[in-house]
């Protein structure tokens, strides 16, 4: 499946929706999208994963960064909807001890920045 990276700004804050391989030939395209969002300063920025089924470390490197980005900023990064392969990728790095994760999209939108990850 070729990537395809959407940008769609919401009421509650920013959505990026990435679909397919996030592999190294896709560094350009996710990081394009990720300066887009940062520019705008959004307080919440969730990231919908539910169709991307594998990522390469560079783009994981690239996710930090956008965290940094963010909250640098006094803004928030949600991941959501992780796909099997992913999630354990994440979880094997420890990556949701940095950046939130939460089980669906609705989910990471609607919480209070209060809220804690599902």
């Amino acid at each position: 499946m070729t990537l395809s990276c959407t940008v769609d700004d919401l009421p509650q804050g920013c959505l990026i929706c990435i679909r397919g391989r996030a592999d190294t030939d896709a560094a350009v395209e996710i990081d394009r999208a990720f300066l887009q969002v940062t520019a705008v300063r959004p307080k919440l920025v969730v990231l919908d994963l539910s169709e991307m089924n594998f990522i390469a470390s560079l783009i994981i490197g690239s996710l930090i960064n956008l965290n940094k980005a963010v909250t640098r900023r006094g803004g928030r990064l949600r991941l959501a909807a992780l796909q099997p392969l992913v999630a354990d990728s994440f979880d094997r790095l420890r990556l949701q001890q940095v950046i939130e994760v939460w089980d669906t999209v609705a989910s990471a939108l609607a919480a209070d920045s209060a809220g804690s990850p599902d």
